[in-house]
């Protein structure tokens, strides 16, 4: 889940959150010491910065939400298409309000 997704001149900060059903599987995720979470946080990012051309912040959370995968609106809510569309919708919207007005002279 994107919690966050600030664009600056020369950054951008993402913050994530990854949902995992059991404390376990959150263990895991993190591994000893946070060294899982790094490594995936330091490819992703990489990734990222390769594919949007930018440098970029990564933040990674680990959440555990009991059964979100037998709750179909949690599964849209967690669905990165649905994610991805309202942040094309809140970066419109920024860029509609920062359009100079045509009444202003």
């Amino acid at each position: 889940m994107v919690d966050k997704w600030e664009e600056k001149p020369n950054l951008l900060r993402i913050e994530v959150t990854m949902h995992v059903e059991r404390d376990s599987q959150k263990k895991i995720l993190i591994g000893h010491k946070g060294d899982v979470l790094k490594k995936i946080g330091t490819q992703a990012r990489k990734e990222l910065e390769a594919i949007l051309g930018t440098k970029i912040y990564l933040g990674l959370f680990v959440k555990v939400v009991a059964d979100w995968r037998e709750n179909p609106q949690r599964v849209r809510e967690l669905d990165w298409h649905t994610q991805l569309e309202a942040i094309g919708e809140d970066q419109a919207l920024r860029e509609r309000r920062d359009e100079p007005d045509d009444n202003e002279n």
